[in-house]
């Protein structure tokens, strides 16, 4: 069975500038913490789903900057993202025809 890469569907990148996002939205730093502060217990919880359904499962996994990527088999790959726990870059396709070019 083919491994593909996968990546969490949490929604933070870069500190700064996700903050920054949070205060355009709100109308005070209260506001904006607290805007803040939520997107990280959700996106703890996606964290703490995705945890539990690669529990027993062999998989490989690398972080960057910006960038968390699990290698999973195929069939876990496509439940998770049926779950909306992670998503299949777009990039990794075009990568993959290019090669195959």
């Amino acid at each position: 069975m083919k491994n593909i890469e996968i990546q969490p569907t949490i929604g933070f990148s870069k500190k700064g500038d996700d903050f920054h996002h949070c205060l355009e939205q709100t109308s005070s730093v209260y506001d904006a913490l607290k805007m803040y502060a939520e997107g990280f217990e959700e996106n703890a919880k996606i964290l703490h789903a995705l945890a539990e359904e690669l529990k027993n499962i062999p998989v490989k996994a690398q972080g960057d900057t910006h960038w968390i990527w699990i290698s999973c088999p195929e069939d876990v790959a496509n439940k998770l993202i049926e779950k909306s726990l992670a998503y299949k870059d777009p990039f990794d396709e075009e990568d993959e025809e290019e090669e195959q070019n």
